[in-house]
């Protein structure tokens, strides 16, 4: 055995490369998904959760400080997955079946072990897996599946699998996706699974940002219109009150920005994290046209994309540099001299900076923070 020091994060490292491996599936098979926000710091809760659904079905549950777990439950599998402010549950059932979303796997899940899940179900959908050796359903067939609906559709996985699904919630409030296996093996389904699973439910994490993104529009707006008041008439501030007075406005637009800024902060990093995460699974579909359908990355694309250029950094740049004046330090705070700032008109960027200070003997130099308004959403 070699001799050498080793990092202490090297074994959970080296864990974490090989965490949430894709769970092999053998067509046909039905699978009933869903992702429940929790928050963070609940994975505690969730595993006595899972421990009452293993006893009740005589199984082994998951590890004590376990975040993900693949267990056999007898009817189904289940595999369980805890995130950052979710978690996932896999229900899986492999056998032959004539309707696909008739009774789905979700109604072997006792009722009052559902109705405790901890956290609010973002997103749920059933999968329904097929295999290619079959008869082919014709058009008709599968708009019946989706309750007549629009349905999008494409080749996936190199043209070895055909996805078909509507995005719409049915009277059982899960979503539907059926999966037509050609030549796929038990792990490469499982992979095909695994990947629109987490496309969706990471589209679905990434849109909790837009209502925040719209009810920010209208502060950020009304300080913008303020802001730009208080810049036009910057060439005739003279005197010290009429200095004080743009000081104290200008200090009460940083702050109302900061009170916006804060309150999104937080959900916009995330939804740009999920973001990335949903255009990285759309990648690895490797989706092609299927005849009569619009794809299913193309419809994601179109919606997601659009919400997305508003969740910028507070700080950012907005899509035309918004422009500002800055604040300019005075020669002397001595006696009788000044207050210790002169506005100047100088156009700059960011959209507001405030350099205050003072070169005297008293030796007090002070500077503001850069604060943006405009740049919190466009």
């Amino acid at each position: 055995m070699p001799q050498f020091t080793e990092h202490p994060l090297r074994q959970a490292l080296e864990m974490e490369a090989h965490a949430r491996p894709p769970v092999a599936v053998t067509a046909p098979a039905r699978i009933s998904h869903l992702a429940a926000a929790s928050g963070e710091g609940r994975g505690g809760e969730e595993l006595e959760h899972l421990n009452r659904l293993c006893s009740h079905f005589k199984a082994t549950p998951p590890g004590r400080d376990a975040t993900q777990g693949d267990i056999d439950l007898g009817p189904f599998r289940l595999t369980w997955e805890r995130h950052t402010e979710f978690a996932t549950y896999t229900f899986i059932r492999e056998g032959a079946f004539q309707a696909p979303f008739k009774d789905p796997v979700i109604t072997d899940v006792p009722e009052d072990w559902l109705a405790e899940l901890p956290g609010e179900i973002v997103h749920a959908f059933h999968f329904a897996i097929e295999a290619g050796d079959g008869d082919a359903r014709g058009p008709d067939a599968i708009a019946a599946l989706f309750d007549n609906n629009a349905v999008f559709a494409g080749d996936v996985s190199d043209g070895n699998a055909t996805l078909w699904t509507d995005f719409r919630l049915h009277t059982d409030r899960f979503g539907r996706v059926l999966i037509r296996v050609n030549d796929l093996g038990a792990e490469a389904t499982g992979r095909l699974v695994q990947r629109i699973a987490e496309m969706e439910t990471y589209r679905a994490m990434a849109m909790l940002a837009f209502p925040l993104a719209r009810d920010a529009r209208g502060p950020v707006a009304r300080a913008e219109e303020e802001l730009a008041s208080i810049i036009a008439g910057l060439a005739d501030v003279e005197g010290t009150d009429a200095e004080r007075r743009t000081l104290t406005d200008l200090s009460r637009l940083a702050a109302e920005a900061e009170t916006v800024a804060s309150g999104v902060a937080y959900r916009f990093a995330a939804a740009r994290a999920y973001h990335a995460i949903v255009r990285n699974r759309m990648v690895d579909l490797r989706e092609s046209r299927l005849v009569g359908y619009q794809r299913v990355t193309t419809f994601i694309t179109n919606r997601l994309e659009p919400g997305h250029g508003d969740l910028r950094e507070p700080g950012q740049a907005p899509r035309g540099a918004w422009p500002s004046a800055s604040l300019g330090p005075a020669t002397s705070c001595a006696p009788g001299s000044t207050w210790p700032w002169k506005p100047r008109t100088a156009i700059s960027w960011p959209p507001w900076t405030a350099v205050r200070g003072c070169s005297c003997d008293c030796r007090r130099p002070w500077k503001g923070s850069p604060w943006s308004l405009s740049a919190i959403i466009s």
